[in-house]
């Protein structure tokens, strides 16, 4: 089977109680570290977005700055 090449989640945790966001969380970045999929994550979570290796911040549709923050 095909394994997917991108993984879009927009505001996965967004709704969610502690325990099932933490388990997100998990599962999206686990899937992201062994299959090596191109994440593209929409949050307004700055502690999950601090997350990722690369963070764009848009303002009105307009990117207002992009930047390296970690490795993941």
């Amino acid at each position: 089977m095909n394994e997917p090449k991108i993984l879009f989640c927009d505001e996965p945790t967004g709704n969610l109680d502690g325990d099932t966001a933490h388990a997100m969380v998990e599962l999206i970045f686990g899937l992201n570290h062994e299959k090596q999929t191109t994440l593209v994550l929409v949050t307004h979570d700055l502690e999950l977005a601090r997350k990722c290796q690369r963070v764009i911040r848009l303002k009105s549709g307009a990117v207002i700055s992009d930047e390296t923050v970690g490795l993941g």
